[in-house]
C-alpha cells in the first residue's frame, strides 16, 4: 500500500510547483486548491487513500485520508484463511484530525478543509423524525447548525467541536503531532441516509445532537494504521470512544455468512459494518447483500447499474463544487467511486452514462450559478433565453448535445426547475 509513497509526493511538489493537474499511473488525481489557506492538494478517492499534501509556508506535510470503502464483491485481494475483523459502520460523517502548520487540522475524506458538512437527503425524507430535525435546525439553537437556501449544514469547525465536548474526551496536542486520528460525526443532527430503511443508522432525538467515535489511528512516523489492539490500547489510554469490534471472521467464509451478518445489523438496528485486514478495508450493510447480486448481474452482462451511476455523479459534483471548469476532475472523481464496486473494463464501457450523468448536473450547476447571478436583473425567460444560447457551449454539455441533441430538450427541463427555484428564493 505505501511502496509509491515517496512517487506520490513526488508529483504532488510537482502540481506545487508548476500549479498543473497529475494523474498518476495509480489513478490518483493531484488536484490544485487554494482555497481555504494552507494550500493543499488533494488525491482524488483511490480504494485506498485519498492524500492531502498540505503547504506550511516552509516545508510540506503530506496527511492521508481515510481508506476508501469499496462494497463487498468477494473478488477481494485476500486470503481465503485470513481472518477479518467486522467492526459497526456508523452514520456520519468521515473526519481527521492532526497537527500540521503548527495547528490542529480538521478535514473530511471528501472536502479538504471543512467549512460545512452538507446533510445529505434532510430536505426530502419524510416523517415526523426529520420533521422534528428540521424543526431544530431552523430554531436556531443551535449555533452549528445551518439552514440556507432550502438546504441543511453543519458549520465547521464548531461542529467539531461541539461533538467534542459531547464526547466527553479531550485530543492532547501530542497525540496528534504524531498521529492522524480518524473520527466518524454521528448523531440526530447529521442523519446522512445512505440506505433506503431510513430505520437504519439514525440516532436518538434525546441524545446530543452530535458525538464522535474514533475509526482509526494513522502512525505519520511508521507509515502505517495502527492496529486493533494498538488502536483500542491508545484509546483507553486518552478515554476515547472507539468503534465497537463485533466480529471476526476468515475472508473465505464471509459469503456463505453473509445471512449472519444481516441478522447481525437487523438486532443491533446499525447501518452495516467495516470489515478490516492490515491491507485493505471494505464495507458491507444488509441492503448491499441485495444490491451484490444486481451488480454481478450488471457487470456479466458489463454495465453498471443506474442508481450507482448517479450516486457517483452526485459526488463528483460535490467534490469540485458544481465549478463547471472542473469537469474533467469530476470525470476522473465518478470514476474513482465506480471503482468501489465494478472493473475497470467496465467502467471504460461505460463511459458515455457517467459523463452524462455529470454533464446533467453541470448543466444545472451552471443555471443556479448563473440564475443566482442575474437574479433582479433579468427574468424567467430572458435567464431561460440567454442559458438555452450558450448551452452547446459549455464543456461536457455541449460534447453530449452534440452525440445525442435530443438531450438538450431534457437539461432544459431540468435547468428550468434550477432556476424557478432560485427565483422562488
Amino acid at each position: 500500500m505505501w511502496e509509491d509513497y515517496d512517487e506520490w509526493r513526488r508529483n504532488a511538489l510537482y502540481v506545487l510547483r508548476s500549479g498543473r493537474r497529475v494523474i498518476t499511473p495509480e489513478r490518483r488525481i493531484v488536484v490544485y486548491r487554494s482555497k481555504p489557506l494552507p494550500h493543499a492538494f488533494n488525491i482524488s478517492q483511490d480504494e485506498y487513500h485519498g492524500w492531502a499534501l498540505i503547504d506550511c509556508g516552509s516545508k510540506y506535510d503530506a496527511l492521508p485520508g481515510y481508506p476508501h470503502l469499496r462494497n463487498y464483491r468477494g473478488d477481494e485481494d485476500i486470503s481465503p484463511n485470513e481472518w477479518v475483523m467486522f467492526e459497526e459502520k456508523y452514520n456520519g460523517t468521515n473526519i481527521r484530525v492532526t497537527e500540521t502548520c503548527g495547528r490542529l487540522f480538521v478535514t473530511s475524506r471528501r472536502t479538504i478543509m471543512l467549512s460545512r458538512v452538507y446533510v445529505y437527503s434532510l430536505e426530502n425524507a419524510q416523517g415526523p423524525y426529520f420533521d422534528e430535525v428540521r424543526r431544530r435546525y431552523k430554531s436556531g439553537a443551535y449555533n452549528f447548525l445551518v439552514h440556507e437556501a432550502g438546504r441543511y449544514y453543519i458549520a465547521m469547525p464548531q461542529g467539531f467541536y461541539a461533538a467534542l465536548e459531547a464526547s466527553g474526551f479531550t485530543i492532547p496536542r501530542h497525540l496528534v503531532r504524531r498521529y492522524v486520528l480518524f473520527f466518524e460525526m454521528y448523531g440526530w443532527a447529521n442523519p446522512i441516509l445512505v440506505s433506503s430503511n431510513i430505520q437504519r443508522g439514525l440516532y436518538p432525538l434525546e441524545g446530543p445532537p452530535l458525538k464522535l467515535v474514533l475509526l482509526d489511528v494513522f502512525d505519520k512516523e511508521k507509515i502505517r494504521f495502527l492496529s486493533r489492539a494498538e488502536k483500542e490500547e491508545l484509546a483507553t489510554r486518552y478515554g476515547i470512544p472507539i468503534a465497537e469490534s463485533i466480529i471476526r471472521i476468515r475472508y473465505g467464509e464471509i459469503k456463505e455468512k453473509l445471512p449472519l451478518l444481516m441478522k447481525i445489523a437487523d438486532a443491533r438496528m446499525i447501518e452495516g459494518f467495516v470489515a478490516k485486514t492490515p491491507h485493505m478495508y471494505f464495507k458491507i450493510k444488509p441492503r448491499d447483500v441485495f444490491e451484490y447480486l444486481a451488480r454481478m448481474n450488471a457487470i456479466a452482462s458489463g454495465k453498471i447499474l443506474a442508481d450507482d451511476v448517479e450516486r457517483a455523479a452526485d459526488y463528483a459534483i460535490e467534490a469540485i463544487q458544481g465549478n463547471i471548469t472542473m469537469y474533467r476532475q469530476a470525470i476522473h472523481v465518478a470514476m474513482a467511486e465506480l471503482r468501489a464496486d465494478y472493473p475497470e473494463e467496465i467502467i471504460k464501457a461505460n463511459m458515455y452514462a457517467i459523463k452524462e450523468a455529470v454533464a446533467r448536473r453541470l448543466a444545472s450547476a451552471y443555471a443556479k450559478e448563473y440564475a443566482t447571478k442575474v437574479m433582479g436583473e433579468k427574468s424567467y425567460r430572458e435567464i431561460m433565453r440567454d442559458i438555452a444560447n450558450t448551452l452547446d457551449s459549455l464543456p461536457l454539455v455541449g460534447e453530449i448535445i452534440s452525440h445525442d441533441p435530443s438531450k438538450k430538450k431534457r437539461y432544459m427541463a431540468i435547468i428550468a426547475a434550477t432556476v424557478t427555484q432560485c427565483l422562488n428564493k
